[in-house]
C-alpha cells in the first residue's frame, strides 16, 4: 500500500512539473509547504518557466550590481535570474520558510541566501554593506499578505531601491477580485513613476501577470519617515 501511494505521489509530482514548466522537484518542495502553511505559500504550484520569463523580459540584470529577489520558494524564477547576471552581480535572495531557505543554499551556490522575513530587507542589506540596490524581484503572494505587511514590505523595497531601480513582482489574475489585490495594485501606482502591466500568462497555474514598476531618477524614500512613508517624490520628477 505504501509502495501504490509513494507511485501515485510521484505520478502526480511528475504531472504537475510537466503541465507548470517547472522540474519534479520544485514541484514537489512547493507542494510539501503549500499544505504545512497555504496563505503564505500562496499557490499549489510552484510559477512556471512562462511567468518567470516574463518577470525577467526586459530587464539588464547583467548590468546591475546588485539584484534582490524576494520570496524564492523553490527557485523556480531563481534559475531564470541566475542565467542573466554577470559574475560581478551580487544577487541576494530573502526567503522567510526555513526548509525552502535551505533547500536553495544546496541548489544554489551562487545565491546568497537569507532565511528571513521580507520585512528585514534594508537590515539584510546593511549586513553586506550595501545600501542601495538596482531591482528587486518579488514573488511574494501580495494579495494574500495584510495591508500593514504589504506597507512594511513595500515601503523597505522602496528604501533599497536606488533612483531609477526596478521593482517586478507578479500578481494572480484572479488576486484583483481581491481588496488586498486592488490596494497593493493602487500602492503601487502611489509610489512609483512608471508601472505597466505584462500580458496574462494563462498558462500559469492559475493564470497570472507581470508589474513592472521603475522610480525616476531623481525619486527616493526618506528613511527617517519609517515603512509607512510612500516615496517622495518632487514634482519635476513626476512631469519627467
Amino acid at each position: 500500500m505504501a509502495t501504490e501511494v509513494t507511485r501515485t505521489s510521484t505520478a502526480w509530482r511528475n504531472r504537475v512539473g510537466d503541465s507548470s514548466g517547472t522540474a519534479p522537484v520544485e514541484a514537489h518542495h512547493f507542494l510539501r509547504e503549500f499544505l504545512r502553511s497555504p496563505r503564505s505559500i500562496g499557490a499549489l504550484t510552484p510559477s512556471s518557466r512562462w511567468l518567470a520569463r516574463e518577470m525577467v523580459r526586459g530587464l539588464d540584470l547583467a548590468d546591475m550590481d546588485a539584484v534582490v529577489e524576494l520570496g524564492p520558494g523553490s527557485g523556480a524564477l531563481t534559475r531564470h535570474i541566475i542565467q542573466r547576471l554577470s559574475s560581478r552581480t551580487a544577487f541576494i535572495a530573502v526567503e522567510k520558510n526555513p526548509r525552502m531557505a535551505g533547500s536553495l543554499r544546496g541548489r544554489f551556490p551562487r545565491v546568497i541566501v537569507h532565511q528571513a522575513a521580507a520585512e528585514e530587507l534594508p537590515a539584510i542589506l546593511r549586513s553586506h554593506g550595501l545600501r542601495q540596490v538596482d531591482c528587486v524581484i518579488s514573488g511574494l503572494p501580495w494579495a494574500n499578505l495584510p495591508g500593514r505587511v504589504q506597507e512594511d514590505i513595500l515601503g523597505g523595497v522602496l528604501e533599497v531601491l536606488q533612483p531609477g531601480g526596478h521593482f517586478v513582482a507578479f500578481a494572480y489574475l484572479s488576486g484583483l477580485l481581491m481588496p488586498s489585490g486592488r490596494r497593493f495594485r493602487q500602492r503601487l501606482a502611489d509610489s512609483f513613476a512608471s508601472v505597466s502591466t505584462s500580458r496574462v500568462v494563462w498558462p500559469n497555474l492559475p493564470p497570472a501577470f507581470v508589474y513592472r514598476c521603475r522610480l525616476n531618477g531623481c525619486q527616493h524614500v526618506e528613511p527617517a519617515l519609517g515603512h509607512d512613508a510612500a516615496a517622495r517624490v518632487t514634482p519635476a520628477c513626476r512631469q519627467s
